[in-house]
């Protein structure tokens, strides 16, 4: 991790094959003010470039509408 914006929750990676800062909504983090900052962001995001990755668990299991996403990733348990 490079930085964490503290007002948004947004987390900065910066990617090693190019140097690109990524943005990363972490939404795992069971903290309940914590999560709601990035919550909060997520919902003004007005286009793709506000926001490159989001981590979720819970939240994605019965779905989301993410208008900018380009690729799901879903890993599952079986029998969880």
């Amino acid at each position: 991790m490079h930085h964490q914006d503290p007002d948004t929750g947004v987390i900065f990676v910066k990617r090693k094959t190019d140097g690109k800062m990524l943005k990363v909504a972490d939404l795992v983090d069971d903290r309940p003010k914590e999560r709601e900052k990035i919550v909060s962001y997520l919902r003004s995001v007005k286009k793709p470039e506000d926001m490159d990755l989001i981590i979720a668990l819970g939240m994605a299991k019965e779905g989301f509408d993410w208008p900018f996403c380009e690729h799901a990733l879903t890993v599952a348990i079986e029998g969880r």
